[in-house]
């Protein structure tokens, strides 16, 4: 119902009127019913107040001086063809009434004015202005309603285009799946899931390390959110991106899951690290076995000599037999390394730091030292394209300097020597190349822009995003991808071992 004492207390008017008497009878009509009145003394000034106040009617004038009102109308229409415009004027104007016409004024008073034809000429135009907000408003709807419709159409033809399966979730009840999601749990579970959502958990292996239901998800923390899945005796792996959200015009907060599969990805991290530690077992037998077994073979030596000097025996038969027995007891001596020796020299993670702890122990020196590594970075990929471009040793030498620079920032932030030494043992490496053609050139910038990435991506989650629960998580891959690069560049073959990991 239109309440015309609201509207009008709570329109706008401008007011042109260069007659002071008749600008206060004006005023003193709508005394009490509004105070949004605003007064100019001609047109000119009328204009100002316009571009100033933005009123919601204007009332004017014709004839006053600077600038008539017809001159005003004609500027601001413009400007504005919309706003309602109240021309008085006089019986006998029939020349200006009709120019107001052309411009498009709402109403004409006839003075002198009095307060039932203002009133009611007043409760005519914001009836209209009202009439026309109404309609405004439901154009807007249907536009609303059309464009929401549009909108689910596009999402659900965009969503069927995307390769990752889509679920979107709201009071527990599936409002949206695209194809993908479809092909992922097959039709069979689709109509159990609409059923009953925890269905879907039911698909679940129940895994150390992953996510057994769909409330273990956690949005903050997408790389936690891990599932596998089991169906049809098809097994993945799917990090899954949540994201809570209202769509336009609903009350109600649903949750959107994307699956990405990672399934071929967590084989290769996983072969990496069992890769990395069948080479580390590897130095083990070779660099510190064999060290001890020569100190040992030495004291061994040492000891059967300082024996025999001292044996007082004649007998050459009870010589022998006691060199035997130095012998069987030395054996001793020449072992194996013990479980608990292995596990000192291979680190292991067994206690992890997690980015979010670790970064409360850094100063502001350490990311001074990271913002060196970025400018190092960039140098590489310089110096990088430099050396594919020709190929030498002078060019990869300052490669190997900018290597060296970066691996002792590197060692410079606490915590991460492990991860430095497997630079420097890079460095050492590329040190050592001599001959150098187009296939080297490829390895190394092949190997390089790898660990390079790797470096760029552990910088952003540890420091940037602080988003992992092991800040050492990168060197045991770091590890294999410099070893697997001086492997590559000195023609030495690893034994390939088909049965090194078995995903399920």
């Amino acid at each position: 119902m239109f309440d015309f004492s609201k509207a009008l207390e709570e329109c706008n008017i401008l007011y042109c009127e260069d007659i002071e008497s008749i600008r206060l009878t004006f005023n003193m009509i709508l005394e009490g019913k509004t105070d949004n009145i605003t007064n100019a003394e001609d047109g000119k000034i009328g204009l100002e107040k316009y571009l100033e106040k933005t009123p919601d009617i204007i009332i004017t004038d014709i004839e006053m001086p600077n600038m008539s009102g017809l001159e005003m109308i004609s500027e601001i229409r413009e400007e504005n063809s919309d706003i309602p415009i109240i021309i008085t004027t006089s019986k006998g104007d029939q020349e200006n009434l009709l120019k107001s016409i052309d411009m498009g004024v709402d109403k004409f008073l006839i003075k002198p004015v009095n307060s039932d034809m203002l009133l009611e000429t007043l409760q005519k135009v914001l009836l209209s202005l009202e009439d026309k907000k109404m309609a405004n408003e439901y154009r807007k709807k249907i536009e609303l309603e059309n464009l929401r419709k549009n909108t689910k159409e596009v999402i659900s033809q965009l969503s069927d285009i995307f390769i990752e399966p889509i679920m979107i979730i709201q009071n527990e009840k599936i409002k949206f799946i695209n194809k993908k999601f479809e092909e992922f749990v097959g039709v069979p579970n689709i109509g159990l899931i609409m059923d009953d959502i925890d269905h879907f958990n039911s698909l679940l292996e129940k895994k150390s390390d992953y996510c057994t239901s769909l409330s273990d998800l956690d949005e903050k923390v997408c790389s936690e959110n891990k599932i596998f899945t089991n169906i049809d005796n098809k097994k993945n792996i799917f990090q899954v991106v949540v994201k809570k959200t209202y769509f336009e015009g609903e009350k109600e907060e649903s949750t959107v899951y994307v699956f990405q599969d990672i399934t071929v990805l967590e084989y290769q991290k996983v072969k990496i690290q069992n890769y990395s530690f069948r080479l580390e077992d590897y130095l083990i037998q070779t660099k510190y076995k064999t060290k001890k077994v020569e100190i040992a073979e030495i004291e061994h030596k040492e000891l059967i000599e300082e024996a025999v000097e001292n044996i007082n025996i004649d007998d050459e038969e009870s010589k022998e037999e006691r060199v035997q027995e130095i012998n069987e007891s030395g054996e001793e001596e020449i072992r194996s390394l013990d479980e608990l020796e292995e596990g000192l020299l291979r680190k292991s993670h067994v206690n992890k730091i997690n980015a979010i702890d670790f970064i409360e122990t850094i100063d502001s020196s350490t990311y001074e030292d990271l913002d060196e590594l970025k400018d190092i970075e960039v140098e590489i990929d310089e110096s990088l394209y430099d050396f594919l471009e020709n190929p030498s040793k002078e060019l990869l030498q300052p490669i190997v300097g900018r290597l060296d620079k970066y691996a002792f920032t590197i060692k410079s932030i606490q915590e991460f020597d492990e991860l430095a030494q497997a630079l420097f043992s890079t460095r050492d490496v590329l040190s050592a190349v001599v001959d150098i053609d187009s296939k080297k050139a490829e390895t190394i910038k092949m190997f390089l822009g790898n660990i390079f990435d790797d470096l760029k991506s552990w910088r952003n989650t540890i420091f940037v995003e602080n988003d992992t629960n092991d800040i050492h998580y990168l060197d045991s891959s770091l590890f294999s991808s410099c070893l697997q690069m001086e492997l590559s560049l000195t023609g030495v073959k690893a034994d390939d071992d088909e049965d090194d990991f078995e995903l399920f």
